[in-house]
């Protein structure tokens, strides 16, 4: 759940070249495990193909697509949608 009381973790992946970097470790102060980080670059690019399949005008219109990571660590996806500007 997001309170807004701890900095988020952020991170930049490139979808058509492929890598990624860390942008902010946000209030934890260190990085998550490598495996992790892998695990979110499957999930940008599953964005992108969700974005791709989903957008109905535009393929570069935005999606909201939400996620969730189980305990296990686990990824699900909660919901797609367009998003509200």
């Amino acid at each position: 759940m997001v309170d807004g009381t701890v900095l988020p973790h952020q991170y930049l992946y490139n979808t058509v070249e492929g890598g990624g970097r860390t942008v902010a470790v946000g209030s934890s102060g260190t990085d998550l495990p490598a495996g992790t980080r892998q695990a979110l670059a499957e999930l940008a690019l599953a964005g992108r193909l969700l974005q791709s399949h989903f957008s109905t005008d535009d393929p570069d219109d935005a999606l909201d697509v939400e996620w969730l990571m189980t305990g296990e660590g686990a990824f699900q996806l909660v919901q797609v949608r367009p998003y509200a500007r």
